[in-house]
């Protein structure tokens, strides 16, 4: 399956709003950052949802989620991502949290992600305390660029 770059950033903020829940796979009741994830590749037919592991604690050292994203999705720079781009951060120290990047403003790209802090999917520019944390960079497969 093909999909764009701007598809996948308008399916993304589709989600703003969504309540935060831990394993979240609705978006009536909330989803984590995986699950924005789950939820596209379904109705994408990116990948299975099978293929991701959706039982997960909030240990990141149990949780492999730097292999399953490897194995999924296609690894590339992490200084050379673009929008409609999966981006994985350390918090604060192991691969634990995704975000995909947007266009947020002329100036600056940005991020929609399910925030916990804020209990809810949030956009937000992706400033350099967000760019010190990223681990890798991946990209959609089937993108058209």
């Amino acid at each position: 399956m093909n999909i764009t770059r701007d598809q996948i950033i308008k399916e993304a903020r589709t989600f703003k709003g969504v309540p935060f829940k831990h394993q979240g796979r609705s978006r009536k009741y909330g989803v984590d950052c995986v699950g924005i994830l789950v939820i596209m590749g379904k109705k994408y037919g990116i990948y299975e949802e099978s293929s991701i592991n959706t039982r997960y604690p909030q240990n990141p050292e149990v949780f492999k989620i730097k292999e399953t994203l490897d194995e999924i999705l296609i690894p590339i720079d992490k200084d050379k991502f673009r929008e409609g781009d999966i981006l994985l951060f350390k918090i604060p120290f192991h691969p634990q949290h995704v975000g995909i990047v947007t266009n947020y403003s002329k100036q600056s790209y940005g991020m929609v992600q399910a925030y916990q802090t804020v209990g809810k999917v949030v956009e937000h520019r992706l400033d350099q305390r967000w760019c010190d944390r990223i681990v890798q960079a991946y990209q959609i497969p089937g993108v058209k660029e």
